[in-house]
Parts: C-alpha cells; structure tokens; sequence
C-alpha cells in the first residue's frame, strides 16, 4: 500500500514521537477555514497535544495546515481521527467531550469506524483506515488495488455514512457495461437492469448499511442512483457523493466525461484494480490513464492497496500473489539491437 502525501517541515513539537530504525512517515492536513483549524487544534492546542500522546507521533502548526510525524500507521490513524473532527468542527458541535468520543477508536488497536443506521464496520488494518482518510481530503480520490481489500465495499458504506450524516443529497453509483467478457447485450431489460446482476455486491452493502425496505424507497425516489457510466453523459453531478466503480474498465474518454461530471458540493471516488482489466488489448484503460496524468498532483487523492491488505479467504491473497509472480516474470525484456553483419 502506498500513499501520496505532502512532506514539509514546521515548528512547534507538541510530543515525541517513537524512536525508529526507518526515518518517521511524514504527512499533511490542510484546514482553509480558519475558525476551523482552531477549533481542531483546541484551546492551547489541548485537542492536537491530545492526539499526539496518545499516538506518540509529533503534530506541527505549519500555516493553514498541520504537519504529522511518527511510525506510519499512528500518524494514518490520527490523520483520520483529525478528518472526523474536521468534519464535525464544520457543524459547530466538536466539544471536549465529542473529541474525547472521537480518540476513543484510536484507543482500540487503532481501529476506526464507518456507522450507517444498520452497520457499524471497524476497520482491521492501517490500510482501510487511511483509504478512509484520504477519501475524505479529497473531492476526487482513487482507490486502487486486488480483488479483495475492500475498495468498493467501504466507499459505498462511507458514501452510506455521509449521507445519513446529511453530508450529500444523493449517492451516485456507477460503472462501465463491460465486465470479464460478458455480452450484456444478451441479458434481458435496460440497460440499467442489464447492469443490476453485476451491481449485486453494492447492493449487499447498501442493504448492509440501511435495510432493504429503505434502500428500495431510496432508489425509487432518485436518493440513490446506480447506472451505467453512459448515463453521465451531460449531466452535472451537484450535491452527490459518486462511485466510479471498476473503473479499468472505462476508456480515456469514459474517463474525462466521468470525472468532469462534479458539480458544487460533490466529492468521487474512483475504484479499480489495473489488473482486471476486460477492455480489447488495443484500448487503453482509462483509469490507467489518468493515474499517470494526475501523477505528483496532491490535488488528488490516491490509495493504493497490495496483496497484504486482501480481506476475503486467506486463499484470495494467495491466488493474488501467484498470478503477479507470474506477470513479472512474463513482462517483455528489451531486445538488444542486432548486430549488423558485414557485406
């Protein structure tokens, strides 16, 4: 897993973090509302100063920002805690005693949470809580990786959380119509009700998140939305939280048309896994594409998950790591030029 962060340096230590052999993981929060920011920090900084001993990581005042540093996984998990009170801070309501709440995860082997009105899910690893966190920096953020770690599954339960929270009107789902080189043409009904079977797991896990009865009043009244990427086309997307999902599978310009869809007030992310791409071997994939245009750009959010953060059958992540050995070892070598021979 890896995860693209800012790196500055600033003044003002607030704890010592832990000494280790590797050089401390760095990382930044930028706050632009001022009244904001200090509310987060606390009186004197108590809040910041809180989470710093508690985590053993060192929080720096740097501008309109904080600077994070320590052992990885604490500075993740307190860059997540920080976002939560962030978002609270906004609705005027964060209180010593709503912070207090609010470590308490952290408290617990690190673990955060997603609450939705019918799930509570606590994540398991560093990995999903900093998914989490980069999720919510940014108003479009990709998560990419295998099979398995949970990319769709714990955006659409956050996407369940903002809205129940009354972050986001409506939550758009939506995905290209190819998928491991099956003829949707074939099935019967819309193109929406052609997708419907490969949509299946979200469903699951919007029902996970607000019970049958609800997600289907939802979905007749347009409060939920899942289509196919075509139906973007010309549309603004204001007020909604969006799901790309299996996005290997759209084209460079499915790609562009999808992401210049976000309207005021909207946040999208993108999933997919490079790997499992069912597109023709000429076309390109889009989001193959845009992962190189939007490479060192901190605008946007980028997680990557690995084999190690498989949550599925410990079988899954195995069979994970014997196809990438296989693809190394088939990738083509350059060819040294030949020799000319004399006439």
């Amino acid at each position: 897993m890896t995860q693209r962060s800012g790196k500055k340096k600033g003044q003002g230590a607030q704890a010592d973090f832990k000494e280790a052999s590797s050089r401390p993981f760095q990382d930044n929060l930028k706050i632009a509302d001022i009244l904001v920011f200090e509310a987060i920090c606390g009186p004197e900084d108590s809040y910041i100063k809180d989470i710093a001993a508690q985590k053993s990581i060192r929080i720096k005042r740097q501008g309109d920002g904080l600077i994070l540093t320590g052992a990885k996984n604490d500075v993740q998990t307190a860059k997540v805690v920080l976002n939560n009170m962030i978002i609270i801070a906004k609705q005027n309501e964060l209180t010593p005693v709503r912070v207090e709440e609010m470590l308490k995860p952290a408290n617990e082997n690190g673990l955060v949470k997603i609450t939705t009105p019918k799930k509570t899910l606590a994540m398991t690893k560093p990995s999903q809580a900093h998914y989490i966190n980069t999720i919510k920096e940014h108003d479009i953020s990709f998560g990419v990786g295998p099979a398995g770690t949970g990319k769709t599954y714990i955006a659409t339960l956050l996407a369940c959380e903002a809205k129940t929270k009354g972050l986001y009107e409506k939550i758009i789902i939506t995905r290209p119509a190819v998928d491991a080189g099956e003829k949707l043409g074939f099935l019967p009904g819309d193109a929406a009700e052609k997708l419907a079977p490969y949509m299946r797991p979200i469903y699951d896990a919007l029902e996970e998140a607000f019970g049958k009865p609800a997600v289907l009043k939802m979905l007749s009244e347009g409060i939920i939305e899942i289509s196919p990427i075509a139906f973007m086309r010309g549309r603004t997307l204001k007020e909604a939280i969006v799901i790309v999902d299996e996005a290997q599978n759209t084209t460079p310009e499915q790609m562009k048309m999808v992401l210049t869809r976000l309207g005021q007030n909207s946040k999208m992310i993108i999933t997919g896994d490079i790997t499992q791409n069912d597109l023709q071997r000429s076309v390109k994939s889009g989001l193959t594409d845009i992962l190189e245009l939007i490479d060192g750009n901190e605008k946007f959010g980028l997680h990557e998950f690995d084999s190690s953060d498989i949550v599925r059958h410990p079988m899954v992540e195995e069979v994970v790591k014997l196809y990438e050995a296989r693809d190394n070892t088939q990738k083509p070598k350059a060819q040294a030029a030949p020799v000319p021979t004399a006439p």
